[in-house]
Protein backbone atom coordinates (compact mmCIF):
# COMPACT_ATOMS: atom_id res chain seq x y z
CA UNK A 1 0.00 0.00 0.00
CA UNK A 2 2.28 2.48 1.41
CA UNK A 3 4.86 1.79 -2.23
CA UNK A 4 2.08 3.29 -4.18
CA UNK A 5 0.80 6.31 -2.65
CA UNK A 6 1.82 8.55 -5.32
CA UNK A 7 1.73 6.58 -8.41
CA UNK A 8 -0.74 8.82 -10.01
CA UNK A 9 0.35 11.93 -9.42
CA UNK A 10 4.03 10.97 -9.05
CA UNK A 11 5.96 14.28 -10.68
CA UNK A 12 9.67 14.81 -11.92
CA UNK A 13 11.25 17.06 -9.41
CA UNK A 14 10.02 20.71 -9.72
CA UNK A 15 12.16 23.20 -7.05
CA UNK A 16 10.08 25.96 -6.43
CA UNK A 17 8.04 27.17 -3.43
CA UNK A 18 4.81 28.84 -5.13
CA UNK A 19 2.66 25.54 -5.18
CA UNK A 20 3.37 24.64 -1.75
CA UNK A 21 3.13 28.42 -0.42
CA UNK A 22 -0.27 28.65 -1.62
CA UNK A 23 -1.43 25.31 -0.35
CA UNK A 24 -0.03 26.19 2.91
CA UNK A 25 -1.34 29.69 2.95
CA UNK A 26 -5.19 27.94 3.05
CA UNK A 27 -4.10 25.77 6.01
CA UNK A 28 -2.84 28.98 7.51
CA UNK A 29 0.45 28.16 7.46
CA UNK A 30 0.99 25.60 10.29
CA UNK A 31 4.56 25.26 9.26
CA UNK A 32 4.57 28.37 11.42
CA UNK A 33 2.85 27.36 14.77
CA UNK A 34 5.50 25.19 16.09
CA UNK A 35 9.46 25.56 16.53
CA UNK A 36 12.27 24.15 13.94
CA UNK A 37 15.08 23.46 13.33
CA UNK A 38 16.13 23.51 9.58
CA UNK A 39 18.72 21.35 8.63
CA UNK A 40 20.23 20.75 4.89
CA UNK A 41 23.53 19.65 3.25
CA UNK A 42 25.00 16.60 1.40
CA UNK A 43 25.87 14.27 3.27
CA UNK A 44 25.33 13.89 7.40
CA UNK A 45 22.13 16.01 7.31
CA UNK A 46 20.21 12.53 8.45
CA UNK A 47 22.72 11.60 11.10
CA UNK A 48 22.48 15.24 12.81
CA UNK A 49 18.92 15.74 12.13
CA UNK A 50 18.84 11.79 14.66
CA UNK A 51 21.45 12.97 17.16
CA UNK A 52 19.46 16.05 17.57
CA UNK A 53 16.25 14.42 17.84
CA UNK A 54 18.06 11.48 20.38
CA UNK A 55 18.69 14.24 22.59
CA UNK A 56 15.95 16.48 22.74
CA UNK A 57 13.70 13.12 23.41
CA UNK A 58 15.58 13.51 26.95
CA UNK A 59 14.66 16.74 27.75
CA UNK A 60 11.72 16.56 30.54
CA UNK A 61 9.91 20.15 28.98
CA UNK A 62 10.45 18.61 25.28
CA UNK A 63 7.11 16.68 25.13
CA UNK A 64 6.77 16.04 21.37
CA UNK A 65 9.69 16.14 19.24
CA UNK A 66 8.55 16.07 15.62
CA UNK A 67 11.21 14.37 12.91
CA UNK A 68 11.16 15.13 8.87
CA UNK A 69 13.97 12.97 7.43
CA UNK A 70 14.18 11.76 3.59
CA UNK A 71 14.36 9.28 2.24
CA UNK A 72 12.26 6.30 3.25
CA UNK A 73 13.89 2.92 3.47
CA UNK A 74 10.29 0.96 3.83
CA UNK A 75 7.45 3.14 3.85
CA UNK A 76 6.43 6.80 3.74
CA UNK A 77 5.18 6.72 7.18
CA UNK A 78 8.94 6.54 8.55
CA UNK A 79 9.68 10.26 7.09
CA UNK A 80 7.17 11.69 9.54
CA UNK A 81 7.72 11.05 13.42
CA UNK A 82 6.81 12.25 16.48
CA UNK A 83 9.16 10.75 20.01
CA UNK A 84 10.26 8.25 17.28
CA UNK A 85 6.92 7.06 16.16
CA UNK A 86 5.96 6.69 13.05
CA UNK A 87 2.76 8.51 11.57
CA UNK A 88 -0.15 6.16 11.64
CA UNK A 89 -1.46 5.15 8.18
CA UNK A 90 -5.07 6.41 8.88
CA UNK A 91 -3.68 9.97 9.78
CA UNK A 92 -1.18 9.97 7.01
CA UNK A 93 -3.60 9.40 4.42
CA UNK A 94 -6.52 11.35 5.65
CA UNK A 95 -4.02 14.45 5.72
CA UNK A 96 -2.91 12.88 2.03
CA UNK A 97 -6.49 13.50 0.77
CA UNK A 98 -7.19 16.92 2.32
CA UNK A 99 -3.88 18.43 1.07
CA UNK A 100 -4.82 16.92 -1.99
CA UNK A 101 -8.11 18.40 -1.81
CA UNK A 102 -7.36 21.76 -1.32
CA UNK A 103 -4.19 21.77 -4.07
CA UNK A 104 -7.55 20.47 -7.01
CA UNK A 105 -9.69 23.12 -5.76
CA UNK A 106 -6.74 25.65 -6.11
CA UNK A 107 -5.43 24.16 -9.07
CA UNK A 108 -2.21 23.68 -8.20
CA UNK A 109 -0.23 20.43 -8.78
CA UNK A 110 1.99 19.66 -6.25
CA UNK A 111 4.80 17.29 -6.39
CA UNK A 112 4.74 13.74 -4.10
CA UNK A 113 7.32 15.82 -1.96
CA UNK A 114 5.02 19.02 -2.03
CA UNK A 115 2.42 16.77 -0.44
CA UNK A 116 4.55 15.32 2.12
CA UNK A 117 5.99 18.32 3.40
CA UNK A 118 2.54 19.61 3.75
CA UNK A 119 1.22 16.45 5.33
CA UNK A 120 4.22 16.53 7.39
CA UNK A 121 3.58 20.70 9.18
CA UNK A 122 0.13 19.84 8.91
CA UNK A 123 0.37 16.47 11.68
CA UNK A 124 3.28 18.42 13.44
CA UNK A 125 0.75 21.58 14.10
CA UNK A 126 -2.45 19.81 14.65
CA UNK A 127 -0.13 17.16 17.21
CA UNK A 128 1.18 20.55 18.87
CA UNK A 129 4.84 19.63 18.82
CA UNK A 130 7.75 21.34 20.84
CA UNK A 131 10.44 21.33 18.59
CA UNK A 132 10.19 19.50 15.28
CA UNK A 133 13.33 18.75 12.84
CA UNK A 134 12.85 19.18 9.37
CA UNK A 135 15.59 17.67 7.06
CA UNK A 136 15.84 19.56 3.46
CA UNK A 137 14.49 16.90 0.65
CA UNK A 138 16.74 18.73 -1.98
CA UNK A 139 18.75 21.31 -2.23
CA UNK A 140 17.61 24.04 -0.24
CA UNK A 141 16.65 27.81 -1.60
CA UNK A 142 14.13 26.09 -3.34
CA UNK A 143 12.81 23.15 -1.58
CA UNK A 144 9.72 22.49 -0.38
CA UNK A 145 10.67 22.70 3.05
CA UNK A 146 12.37 26.48 2.68
CA UNK A 147 8.85 27.76 3.91
CA UNK A 148 9.82 27.66 7.68
CA UNK A 149 9.08 31.87 8.49
CA UNK A 150 11.66 32.05 11.48
CA UNK A 151 13.50 28.42 12.80
CA UNK A 152 15.21 28.39 16.08
CA UNK A 153 18.76 28.23 13.15
CA UNK A 154 19.95 26.57 10.27
CA UNK A 155 22.54 23.90 9.97
CA UNK A 156 24.31 23.35 7.16
CA UNK A 157 26.26 19.47 7.08
CA UNK A 158 28.97 18.92 4.90
CA UNK A 159 28.77 20.05 1.07
CA UNK A 160 29.74 17.60 -1.78
CA UNK A 161 28.56 17.23 -5.36
CA UNK A 162 25.65 15.40 -5.99
CA UNK A 163 22.06 16.25 -7.94
CA UNK A 164 24.48 18.84 -9.62
CA UNK A 165 21.65 18.69 -12.78
CA UNK A 166 19.86 20.88 -10.28
CA UNK A 167 21.76 22.11 -8.06
CA UNK A 168 25.17 22.62 -10.28
CA UNK A 169 28.71 21.16 -10.66
CA UNK A 170 30.89 23.27 -8.41
CA UNK A 171 31.11 23.16 -4.60
CA UNK A 172 29.98 26.81 -4.38
CA UNK A 173 27.25 26.75 -6.53
CA UNK A 174 25.88 23.62 -4.43
CA UNK A 175 26.91 25.34 -1.48
CA UNK A 176 25.02 28.50 -2.38
CA UNK A 177 21.57 26.41 -2.90
CA UNK A 178 22.22 24.45 0.07
CA UNK A 179 22.79 27.53 2.24
CA UNK A 180 19.37 28.99 1.07
CA UNK A 181 17.79 28.25 3.84
CA UNK A 182 19.34 30.74 6.31
CA UNK A 183 16.99 33.29 6.97
CA UNK A 184 18.05 37.10 8.68
CA UNK A 185 18.41 37.38 12.08
CA UNK A 186 18.54 33.56 12.37
CA UNK A 187 21.40 31.31 13.69
CA UNK A 188 23.32 29.39 11.14
CA UNK A 189 25.08 26.70 12.53
CA UNK A 190 28.46 25.21 10.06
CA UNK A 191 31.57 23.70 10.53
CA UNK A 192 34.07 25.73 9.05
CA UNK A 193 35.98 22.24 7.65
CA UNK A 194 33.20 22.31 5.49
CA UNK A 195 34.02 22.46 1.65
CA UNK A 196 31.41 25.22 0.95
CA UNK A 197 31.88 27.16 4.18
CA UNK A 198 33.01 30.37 2.67
CA UNK A 199 30.11 30.00 0.44
CA UNK A 200 27.90 29.62 3.69
CA UNK A 201 29.29 32.47 5.23
CA UNK A 202 28.83 34.86 2.40
CA UNK A 203 25.31 33.86 2.41
CA UNK A 204 24.62 34.71 5.88
CA UNK A 205 26.38 37.97 5.66
CA UNK A 206 24.16 38.62 2.16
CA UNK A 207 20.92 38.11 4.56
CA UNK A 208 21.95 39.18 7.82
CA UNK A 209 22.01 35.96 9.61
CA UNK A 210 25.00 35.39 12.39
CA UNK A 211 27.11 32.01 11.56
CA UNK A 212 28.28 30.19 14.24
CA UNK A 213 31.37 27.73 13.97
CA UNK A 214 30.82 23.36 14.97
CA UNK A 215 33.47 22.85 17.17
CA UNK A 216 36.28 21.00 15.78
CA UNK A 217 37.86 19.52 19.39
CA UNK A 218 35.33 16.13 18.58
CA UNK A 219 37.19 12.66 18.31
CA UNK A 220 35.48 9.43 17.74
CA UNK A 221 37.20 6.47 19.38
CA UNK A 222 36.30 2.75 20.11
CA UNK A 223 36.72 0.74 22.99
CA UNK A 224 36.05 -2.54 23.78
CA UNK A 225 33.54 -2.54 20.75
CA UNK A 226 31.91 0.73 21.76
CA UNK A 227 31.68 3.98 19.94
CA UNK A 228 33.06 7.24 22.22
CA UNK A 229 32.41 10.67 21.36
CA UNK A 230 35.32 12.86 23.00
CA UNK A 231 34.09 16.25 23.31
CA UNK A 232 35.59 19.09 24.87
CA UNK A 233 37.74 16.11 26.99
CA UNK A 234 34.93 14.09 28.11
CA UNK A 235 33.90 10.63 26.82
CA UNK A 236 30.41 10.00 25.68
CA UNK A 237 29.15 6.71 24.58
CA UNK A 238 28.16 7.18 20.87
CA UNK A 239 25.41 5.63 19.10
CA UNK A 240 27.07 6.50 15.38
CA UNK A 241 29.57 4.58 13.82
CA UNK A 242 32.59 6.10 12.12
CA UNK A 243 35.04 9.66 12.36
CA UNK A 244 33.26 11.29 9.89
CA UNK A 245 30.24 11.48 12.30
CA UNK A 246 32.64 13.47 14.67
CA UNK A 247 31.53 16.60 12.21
CA UNK A 248 27.87 15.69 12.69
CA UNK A 249 27.75 15.55 15.79
CA UNK A 250 29.23 19.20 16.32
CA UNK A 251 26.47 19.93 14.25
CA UNK A 252 23.92 18.96 16.60
CA UNK A 253 25.33 20.38 19.50
CA UNK A 254 25.70 23.46 18.08
CA UNK A 255 22.02 23.37 16.74
CA UNK A 256 21.01 22.52 20.72
CA UNK A 257 22.79 25.56 21.89
CA UNK A 258 19.54 27.82 20.34
CA UNK A 259 16.67 25.46 21.91
CA UNK A 260 14.79 27.13 24.22
CA UNK A 261 15.08 24.05 26.92
CA UNK A 262 17.96 23.04 29.28
CA UNK A 263 20.06 20.36 28.51
CA UNK A 264 21.66 18.15 31.29
CA UNK A 265 24.37 16.25 30.87
CA UNK A 266 22.31 13.42 31.18
CA UNK A 267 20.40 14.22 28.61
CA UNK A 268 23.18 14.81 26.38
CA UNK A 269 24.57 11.74 27.45
CA UNK A 270 21.39 9.54 26.88
CA UNK A 271 20.97 11.20 23.71
CA UNK A 272 24.31 10.83 22.35
CA UNK A 273 24.58 7.28 23.55
CA UNK A 274 21.11 6.13 22.21
CA UNK A 275 20.80 7.70 18.51
CA UNK A 276 20.40 5.54 15.70
CA UNK A 277 20.29 5.81 12.05
CA UNK A 278 19.71 2.79 10.19
CA UNK A 279 21.83 1.46 7.64
CA UNK A 280 24.56 4.39 8.24
CA UNK A 281 27.83 2.23 8.47
CA UNK A 282 25.82 -0.61 10.45
CA UNK A 283 27.75 -3.38 11.49
CA UNK A 284 26.41 -6.58 11.89
CA UNK A 285 29.39 -8.79 13.65
CA UNK A 286 28.08 -12.10 13.57
CA UNK A 287 27.56 -11.85 9.40
CA UNK A 288 30.82 -10.27 8.92
CA UNK A 289 28.29 -7.42 7.55
CA UNK A 290 28.38 -3.28 7.20
CA UNK A 291 25.60 -1.46 5.46
CA UNK A 292 26.04 1.61 4.30
CA UNK A 293 23.42 4.22 2.22
CA UNK A 294 26.33 5.70 0.70
CA UNK A 295 24.92 7.06 -2.77
CA UNK A 296 27.17 10.00 -4.12
CA UNK A 297 31.24 10.30 -4.54
CA UNK A 298 32.07 11.73 -1.00
CA UNK A 299 30.02 9.55 0.81
CA UNK A 300 31.77 6.35 -1.04
CA UNK A 301 35.10 8.24 -0.35
CA UNK A 302 34.25 8.29 3.34
CA UNK A 303 33.59 4.86 3.65
CA UNK A 304 36.10 3.72 1.75
CA UNK A 305 38.35 5.38 4.55
CA UNK A 306 36.19 3.88 6.69
CA UNK A 307 36.58 0.55 5.84
CA UNK A 308 40.76 1.19 5.41
CA UNK A 309 41.03 2.39 8.96
CA UNK A 310 38.33 -0.46 10.83
CA UNK A 311 38.90 -3.48 8.71
CA UNK A 312 41.96 -3.13 7.44
CA UNK A 313 42.68 -7.23 7.48
CA UNK A 314 39.43 -8.39 5.79
CA UNK A 315 39.08 -8.76 1.69
CA UNK A 316 35.91 -6.91 0.75
CA UNK A 317 33.32 -8.26 -1.01
CA UNK A 318 30.42 -5.32 -2.31
CA UNK A 319 26.90 -5.51 -3.23
CA UNK A 320 26.04 -2.49 -4.31
CA UNK A 321 23.02 -0.85 -6.42
CA UNK A 322 22.83 2.96 -7.55
CA UNK A 323 20.47 5.08 -9.37
CA UNK A 324 20.92 5.11 -13.15
CA UNK A 325 21.15 9.51 -12.83
CA UNK A 326 23.31 9.68 -10.33
CA UNK A 327 27.27 10.19 -11.04
CA UNK A 328 28.42 6.33 -10.34
CA UNK A 329 31.30 6.19 -11.76
CA UNK A 330 32.92 8.38 -9.44
CA UNK A 331 31.09 6.62 -6.59
CA UNK A 332 32.97 3.50 -7.68
CA UNK A 333 36.59 5.19 -8.40
CA UNK A 334 36.33 6.19 -4.39
CA UNK A 335 34.95 2.94 -3.65
CA UNK A 336 36.47 -0.02 -4.90
CA UNK A 337 39.59 -1.46 -5.26
CA UNK A 338 41.33 -3.35 -7.88
CA UNK A 339 41.16 -6.55 -5.11
CA UNK A 340 37.63 -6.06 -4.33
CA UNK A 341 34.83 -8.35 -5.26
CA UNK A 342 31.71 -6.40 -6.26
CA UNK A 343 28.15 -8.02 -7.11
CA UNK A 344 25.62 -5.28 -8.53
CA UNK A 345 22.05 -5.80 -7.43
CA UNK A 346 19.80 -4.63 -10.00
CA UNK A 347 16.78 -3.68 -7.39
CA UNK A 348 13.26 -3.08 -8.16
CA UNK A 349 12.88 0.84 -8.53
CA UNK A 350 12.33 3.00 -11.42
CA UNK A 351 15.54 4.37 -12.97
CA UNK A 352 17.60 1.55 -10.78
CA UNK A 353 20.74 1.18 -12.87
CA UNK A 354 21.16 -2.09 -14.84
CA UNK A 355 24.39 -4.49 -15.66
CA UNK A 356 23.65 -3.26 -18.99
CA UNK A 357 23.65 0.70 -17.91
CA UNK A 358 27.80 -0.13 -16.60
CA UNK A 359 30.82 0.88 -18.22
CA UNK A 360 32.70 -1.56 -20.29
CA UNK A 361 35.40 -1.85 -17.77
CA UNK A 362 32.98 -2.15 -14.72
CA UNK A 363 30.91 -5.16 -16.95
CA UNK A 364 34.08 -7.21 -17.09
CA UNK A 365 34.81 -6.87 -13.20
CA UNK A 366 31.10 -6.97 -11.81
CA UNK A 367 29.14 -9.61 -11.07
CA UNK A 368 25.18 -9.64 -10.91
CA UNK A 369 23.41 -11.05 -7.51
CA UNK A 370 19.80 -11.68 -8.19
CA UNK A 371 19.16 -12.81 -4.80
CA UNK A 372 21.62 -10.85 -2.69
CA UNK A 373 20.75 -13.37 0.71
CA UNK A 374 22.54 -16.00 -1.04
CA UNK A 375 26.07 -14.18 -0.55
CA UNK A 376 24.64 -12.42 3.04
CA UNK A 377 24.03 -16.03 4.67
CA UNK A 378 27.42 -17.46 3.60
CA UNK A 379 29.99 -15.55 5.42
CA UNK A 380 33.49 -15.96 4.75
CA UNK A 381 36.78 -16.09 7.28
CA UNK A 382 38.42 -12.65 6.66
CA UNK A 383 35.73 -11.49 3.93
CA UNK A 384 33.68 -8.24 4.85
CA UNK A 385 30.32 -8.12 3.21
CA UNK A 386 29.19 -4.55 2.69
CA UNK A 387 26.45 -3.57 0.80
CA UNK A 388 26.15 -0.26 0.00
CA UNK A 389 24.71 2.41 -2.65
CA UNK A 390 21.55 4.12 -2.84
CA UNK A 391 18.73 3.99 0.17
CA UNK A 392 15.98 2.51 -2.05
CA UNK A 393 18.01 -0.06 -2.66
CA UNK A 394 18.96 -1.01 0.67
CA UNK A 395 14.89 -0.74 1.09
CA UNK A 396 14.05 -3.02 -1.45
CA UNK A 397 16.89 -5.69 -0.01
CA UNK A 398 15.82 -5.46 3.59
CA UNK A 399 12.36 -4.77 3.05
CA UNK A 400 11.53 -8.44 4.64
CA UNK A 401 14.66 -9.00 6.35
CA UNK A 402 14.90 -11.46 9.65
CA UNK A 403 18.69 -10.60 10.31
CA UNK A 404 19.09 -10.22 13.80
CA UNK A 405 20.31 -6.62 14.65
CA UNK A 406 18.44 -4.74 11.75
Amino acid sequence: MADNLFAENKKIIDLSLDRIEQVLEYFDNPQNSFKTIHIAGTNGKGSTANIINSVLLNVPECKKVGLYTSPHLFSYFERIKINNKNIAEDDFLKLKKEVESVSGELKIELTEFEILTAICFLYFARKQVDVAIIEVGLGGRFDATNVLDKPLCSVIASISLDHTEKLGNTIECVAYEKAGIIKADVPAVAASSNKGYATISNVASDVGAKIYDAREDIEITKENGKNFAIVGGKPYEFGLEGSFQAQNLALALGALEFVPFEISQSALQEGIKNVKWRFRAQFVREKNLLIDGCHNPDGARVLREYLDKNFPEYNVRFIWGSLKHKDYNSVLENLVRAEDEVYLYEFDYPNALKYKDLDENYRTRFKVTENPFDIINKPEKGKLTVICGSLYMLGDLFKECEIEGL
